[in-house]
């Protein structure tokens, strides 16, 4: 009788510990990948800030599809295409930005597990929100645009997972 109580006790201790790191695991994907952007409350400042990256990623799918289908090396080069608005009226400026992709509109991404996830811009450094979490915006090659939220300011692994890196000279 005391060894089957003896192993109940280890089953409960047991379930008791996968429920912890279950709940630790959740937690560790989530600071990984960051908010759903429907998890975010998008003030002023953070839409502004998609809005402005938005209009460079037009600017330089403008640019790609005028130049055999190449997106520019840096924004100065697809600075025409940037709306006379946009350029002279926000707080913003391309240089708080950058080019992540410099391959072919219709290039190497493609043959990446998940290409719809391959970035082509993000923004340099991390801002603060209103909750104290730090936050950067994203735009994939396709338009898909992400704001994530992390309670630290290294991006570094979630961005990891969707930069492309450029193909060497010898592939």
């Amino acid at each position: 009788m005391d060894a089957l109580r003896s192993r109940t006790n280890e089953l409960t201790a047991l379930r008791e510990e996968e429920r912890r790191l279950q709940a630790s695991l959740a937690k560790a994907r989530q600071d990984l990948i960051g908010s759903n952007p429907g998890d975010l409350v998008f003030n002023k400042e953070t839409t502004a800030r998609i809005d402005y990256m938005s209009n460079l990623g037009l600017a330089i799918r403008e640019y790609a599809r005028n130049n055999l289908d190449r997106f520019p090396a840096s924004f100065e080069e697809a600075a025409a295409y940037l709306p006379d608005q946009v350029r002279n009226e926000t707080n913003f400026t391309p240089a708080q930005f950058e080019i992540v992709f410099h391959d072919n509109m219709f290039g190497s991404y493609e043959k990446y597990a998940h290409p719809k996830r391959a970035l082509l811009i993000r923004e340099r450094q991390p801002w603060k929100d209103a909750d104290g979490k730090w936050m950067k915006v994203y735009e994939a090659i396709n338009g898909r645009r992400w704001t994530v939220s992390l309670p630290y300011d290294d991006f570094e692994a979630w961005e990891e997972q969707r930069i492309v890196p450029p193909e060497s000279p010898n592939e």
